[in-house]
């Protein structure tokens, strides 16, 4: 497990849910707050769309693997290559990221 994963899972365990909900009388305005806190653990700033993809991304990491000029393959996520793979792998031989094709 990545080291952005196991902090993000620690400070998700120590989130203060209790202490949160008990600021709000609105209900409304608690499940808010409390998506921007997630936004700001998981490391997003742009939107509440990019949450779910950052979260999605620390549960199950993936990456493309292309075809290098000079043969082998070479990892979209941790820009990686590998010359003497002649096969693409299941798995990300550096980050570990699960290799998809097109927009899986």
């Amino acid at each position: 497990m990545s080291d952005e994963r196991r902090d993000v899972a620690e400070r998700l365990r120590e989130y203060p849910f209790e202490l949160t909900r008990s600021c709000h009388t609105d209900p409304l305005k608690w499940v808010g707050d409390v998506m921007y806190d997630l936004m700001d653990i998981a490391g997003v700033c742009e939107d509440f769309d990019s949450l779910f993809g950052a979260l999605a991304d620390l549960i199950d990491p993936t990456c493309h693997m292309c075809p290098a000029h000079a043969g082998g393959f070479g990892c979209d996520r941790c820009f990686t290559w590998f010359p003497d793979t002649e096969t693409k792998p299941s798995f990300c031989p550096s980050c570990g990221a699960r290799v998809v094709t097109g927009d899986e």
